[in-house]
């Protein structure tokens, strides 16, 4: 990208790279800016592909723009909490393990305004019980519910501003024993505009039947 010699700025948003492969996990990368971008998402690192993979073993790490009050962090396919990654949005998605509140200030409400939420949801292994809530300023917008277990589920609410400015977002987790929640592709827009993170589009998967059958979910060792 050339600017001209006065300096001028070029804004850019949501750029891809999908692969020719159907099978393998996305590998979608989605790169926004936060001035002079086209994208009304309230929501900063709603993808959670800003920040690196964390070291080894526990795999915690911080997420930029998050809170989380316990342990968490985010993760690609090389490490554990990634789990199937089937039908997420982008490389990386975001880790909560045992009970606690991922949380974000998010601003930009304007009074009045009706809102989408949307958010991708998934388990690291079925043997857990995982439930979930999302409050926004103190009030349920996602009531709990019990997270499925298999491949990322969009789930999708409309809710009202509370007000002018800047509100708590919350992602309460319940689990019991060492459960962990998978999370991606978090976005608030205006009520009517598109999700800004569309899920992979990819063939469903026949239960039954063969799965990685080319050998494209797992790294090589």
């Amino acid at each position: 990208i050339q600017t001209g010699s006065d300096g001028d700025t070029v804004s850019i948003d949501y750029i891809r790279i999908r692969p020719a492969n159907p099978f393998g996990p996305s590998s979608e990368v989605t790169v926004s800016n936060t001035a002079g971008s086209k994208n009304k998402n309230l929501v900063k690192n709603g993808s959670f592909e800003a920040g690196g993979i964390p070291n080894p073993w526990p795999y915690y790490c911080n997420i930029p723009y998050w809170t989380k009050t316990s342990g968490g962090g985010v993760n690609d396919k090389l490490g554990p909490f990634w789990d199937n990654g089937y039908k997420m949005h982008g490389k990386q998605v975001a880790f909560c393990q045992g009970s606690q509140i991922l949380s974000q200030e998010v601003f930009g409400f304007v009074s009045g305004q009706q809102y989408t939420l949307r958010f991708l949801e998934d388990l690291r292994n079925s043997s857990l019980e995982v439930d979930l809530v999302v409050r926004l300023n103190g009030t349920d917008i996602v009531n709990a519910h019990r997270v499925p277990f298999g491949e990322f589920t969009l789930v999708s609410a409309d809710f009202m501003s509370p007000g002018n400015g800047n509100f708590l977002l919350e992602f309460e987790v319940f689990v019991s024993g060492d459960g962990t929640l998978l999370l991606d592709g978090i976005s608030i827009v205006p009520q009517g505009e598109a999700n800004p993170f569309p899920p992979a589009t990819l063939p469903p998967r026949p239960p039954g039947l063969i799965i990685n059958g080319s050998f494209e979910d797992e790294p090589i060792n």
